[in-house]
C-alpha cells in the first residue's frame, strides 16, 4: 500500500516536471515572438502604443495551455486576459467607461469555478 503511493507520487512529480518544462520553454519562445512582433509593428507601422499589450499574450497562451493541459480552469491567467482585453479595446475604440466592467467579471470567473469544484467534490 505504502509502495502504491510512493510510486503515485513519483509520477506525480514527473508530469508536474514534464508540464513545467514545457510551460517554460513556451513561455520563452512566446516571449520572443513578442519582441519581434512589437518592434517590427513598432518601426515599420508606427504604432507603439496599444502594440505593447502583445507582452501580456505569452503569460495568457501559456497559462491557458497548462490550464487545458491539467484540466483545471483556475490555473488560467484570467486577470492578465482581462487587463490586455480592457486596455487593447479600450486604447482602439475609446470605451474606457464602459469596458471597466469586465472587472468585475474576475470574481465572478473564480466564483464559479470554486462552486463548480465543490460541487464536483
Amino acid at each position: 500500500m505504502l509502495k502504491e503511493i510512493v510510486e503515485e507520487q513519483k509520477e506525480s512529480v514527473k508530469k508536474e516536471k514534464k508540464i513545467m518544462i514545457v510551460s517554460s520553454s513556451l513561455t520563452g519562445i512566446l516571449y520572443l515572438i513578442a519582441i519581434i512582433a512589437y518592434i517590427l509593428i513598432g518601426y515599420l507601422a508606427n504604432v507603439w502604443h496599444p502594440t505593447w499589450v502583445v507582452f501580456l499574450a505569452p503569460i495568457i497562451i501559456s497559462s491557458l495551455v497548462v490550464a487545458i493541459w491539467e484540466k483545471d480552469a483556475n490555473k488560467f491567467c484570467y486577470p492578465v486576459f482581462v487587463v490586455a482585453v480592457y486596455i487593447l479595446f479600450s486604447s482602439l475604440f475609446g470605451l474606457w467607461h464602459p469596458l471597466w466592467v469586465v472587472f468585475i467579471t474576475i470574481p465572478l470567473y473564480y466564483s464559479l469555478l470554486n462552486s463548480k469544484n465543490k460541487l464536483k467534490d
